[in-house]
């Protein structure tokens, strides 16, 4: 599940883990990618648009591969409680609980990104990023890139970080 919102129909963390008569839970969607001999690895996010993952200290999942191949989830926009490139000390005591890697899967914005991205270095290795462009158009934010041009791309200032971050990190 890509955002699950699940705390706004009043599902528990054991639910998101379990699931229930009107949910599926990721146990059993891991468990169902792993029957098809699977061995990839499979993010997991959280609840409140994947920001918030406390359910895993309580219902981690389990994987049958050895060691696990599984990976915390985590989108980080800084509206919310857990913002680690505005207050990162919450979200990595939230994150820090889980016994999983952590990959932020979607973050951006002017400025907020290279935050975003000195938080993880401070959590390196365990933490990794994949900064998110929201769409194609330049009037959109956050976003990576101004223009689209295939033989001459343009990179926003957020962009330009975000490049400059991973070129670092290789």
């Amino acid at each position: 599940y890509n955002e699950p919102h699940i705390d706004d129909i009043g599902l528990s963390n054991a639910d998101l883990r379990n699931g229930n008569s009107n949910w599926i839970g990721y146990q059993t969607l891991l468990n169902a990618v792993r029957a098809t001999g699977a061995t990839n690895v499979v993010l997991m996010g959280g609840v409140r648009y994947s920001n918030n993952n406390t359910w895993w200290t309580t219902n981690p999942p389990t994987d049958t591969l050895n060691p696990a191949q599984i990976a915390v989830s985590h989108h980080d926009y800084g509206d919310t409680t857990y913002r680690l490139g505005s207050n990162p000390g919450p979200c990595e005591a939230m994150l820090n609980a889980i016994n999983a890697p952590i990959v932020i899967t979607e973050t951006g914005g002017t400025g907020y990104l290279a935050n975003v991205c000195t938080a993880a270095d401070s959590q390196s290795p365990r933490y990794g990023v994949i900064a998110w462009n929201y769409g194609g158009q330049p009037a959109v934010t956050p976003n990576l890139v101004s223009s689209w041009n295939v033989s001459n791309p343009s990179l926003t200032s957020s962009g330009t970080a975000y490049f400059n971050w991973t070129r670092n990190h290789t």
